[in-house]
């Protein structure tokens, strides 16, 4: 596998796109493999690059520039970081690294990438910060740092630069382990009244889906028509019957307190989620947390008009930030009268009012969720 440079050459061209035309590297990725015609063992290689190679990004930058004095044509320093990847985070060896990183490169820059390249395998490294070290932008590391003190958020982010498959549910369904305790919440027993349950951001669907696999009627609603057409497909893989509404979340067509469930899983920075969403960490700004904030808020004073007295209100993100979680959470009790539901079962760790489960705890995503009672 290792020998075989088509899946390089494939990834290459993925990571092209993704540098280029800032495409987003699940769906190019996704065309690309579909597309092609290599073994399933060729398809893993490629997606461990492209997803590797777009997380470690800053890492192999810093790993590269050491060796460099002049400006890189951009497709000159795709290839060496891809072959700066396969090096230090790949159990390749490095003749099979450099060669067929070195093989895809246009015939006037092959010296320069053979001679960086193997200065790059043979050099040791001191890593100048975290930041680097761990290749995210220096506010992300600071900003979780901030919030949830240096060991935690140190492991948070070492845990977020390697890959991790869904966990199959009873149904059949594919999703993260932490995904998966949100559904717990949202179909626990209790006195809720009657009525249905309505996920306010549903799509692509794995939260309404696992309600409906429980026993719950459900309707799920989204802004977004086009994820709602993932959250149909999905239901009709698990052959179950999700009503869906297109809708926006802050002014939801239902009649007011007809629901014993509401769900919000927020739309958020997704901190928590970047081992998933590998080129999200370039994306996300630090200025966009106090917007998406202000949404998440909205979203759940939206919601609550639609749950009945004595039933059950779930805001869940998957981020780990104070200001989308525990300040929502202030926010939005300090506007409404409700009971917030604490004490979350194990292995959700206390956060404020809520709870939090980070990416190390269960090997998973890093999710925070709160539940209230309505009024």
């Amino acid at each position: 596998m290792a020998e075989n440079n088509e899946a390089r050459a494939l990834a290459l061209k993925v990571l092209g796109r993704i540098e280029k035309d800032s495409a987003f590297a699940n769906l190019v990725l996704r065309t690309a493999l579909d597309n092609s015609e290599l073994d399933e063992r060729d398809k893993a290689l490629v997606t461990e690059l492209v997803y590797g190679v777009t997380r470690m990004r800053r890492s192999c930058d810093f790993l590269i520039d050491r060796f460099i004095s002049k400006k890189l044509h951009p497709d000159v320093r795709t290839i060496l970081r891809l072959g700066t990847y396969q090096l230090h985070w790949m159990n390749i060896p490095d003749h099979a690294a450099v060669n067929g990183s070195v093989s895809l490169a246009p015939k006037w820059a092959t010296g320069l990438c053979n001679a960086v390249l193997r200065k790059v395998a043979k050099e040791t490294v001191e890593w100048p910060t975290k930041a680097i070290e761990y290749s995210y932008p220096d506010w992300i590391v600071e900003r979780l740092e901030s919030d949830l003190g240096e060991p935690e958020a140190s492991a948070a982010l070492k845990c977020m630069n390697s890959s991790k498959s869904a966990t199959p549910r009873e149904d059949g369904y594919f999703q993260d382990a932490a995904s998966q305790l949100v559904s717990d919440l949202l179909t626990q027993e209790g006195n809720w009244g009657e009525g249905p349950v309505i996920d306010v951001c549903a799509a692509p669907g794995g939260k309404a889906s696992a309600a409906v696999s429980a026993g719950f009627p459900v309707i799920a609603a989204d802004a977004s028509l086009k994820r709602l057409k993932l959250a149909r497909s999905n239901s009709l893989e698990l052959n179950i019957k999700l009503p869906l509404v297109v809708s926006d979340g802050t002014d939801l067509p239902f009649r007011k307190g007809e629901a014993s469930r509401v769900i919000v899983d927020a739309p958020c920075s997704g901190l928590g989620v970047l081992r998933r969403r590998a080129d999200a960490r370039w994306r996300i700004k630090e200025a966009d947390l106090a917007v998406l904030a202000d949404l998440q808020l909205k979203l759940l004073c939206s919601a609550l008009t639609m749950v009945k007295s004595g039933g059950l209100l779930i805001y869940s993100v998957c981020t780990l930030t104070n200001l989308e979680t525990i300040g929502v959470d202030e926010k939005f009790r300090n506007l409404v009268n409700v009971e917030e539901i604490g004490d979350l079962p194990h292995p959700w760790r206390k956060h404020g009012r809520g709870g939090m489960i980070l990416p190390q705890d269960l090997d998973s995503e890093g999710m925070s969720v709160f539940c209230y009672r309505a009024p």
